[in-house]
């Protein structure tokens, strides 16, 4: 197995609101991405960072998006965050159940790069069949 080096992908989870842009900017330069938390309010209890506050500041980033699906239903969000301007879209391995193939193949057709999260508790034989298909896999 070829391992490729690790990447640094920086949260705007808690970006300050007030002043995002010009804390995108400055981070740029020191990471390898930003990490985008989408949340829908049913897989995770919160909402955060919609495709329209995407699409706000994606111009400002100079580093990938990679846009985290904490959502019931990751093929919903495809469309608006690929037109927001995200690279990478990486939703939950237990919200693709039988839908797995479908859904990474519509990110694809999209431009955009695979990503797969997991979460502690699923085991990694359970996923290992998509990971040949991963561009990002986040832990």
């Amino acid at each position: 197995m070829i391992m490729k080096p690790a990447k640094f992908f920086v949260s705007l989870m808690c970006v300050d609101l007030a002043h995002p842009a010009e804390q995108i900017e400055s981070l740029s330069g020191l990471a390898d991405g930003f990490h985008l938390d989408i949340m829908d309010g049913h897989f995770a209890p919160n909402l955060a960072l919609s495709p329209d506050w995407v699409k706000t500041l994606a111009p400002y980033a100079t580093i990938p998006l990679d846009a985290h699906l904490m959502t019931e239903h990751p093929q919903q969000w495809i469309d608006p965050l690929v037109e927001a301007g995200v690279h990478v879209i990486s939703p939950h391995a237990e919200t693709l159940n039988r839908n797995a193939y479908r859904v990474m193949d519509a990110i694809k057709a999209r431009g955009c790069d695979i990503g797969l999260v997991l979460n502690p508790m699923p085991p990694l034989g359970d996923v290992g069949h998509l990971l040949a298909r991963v561009d990002l896999l986040t832990l």
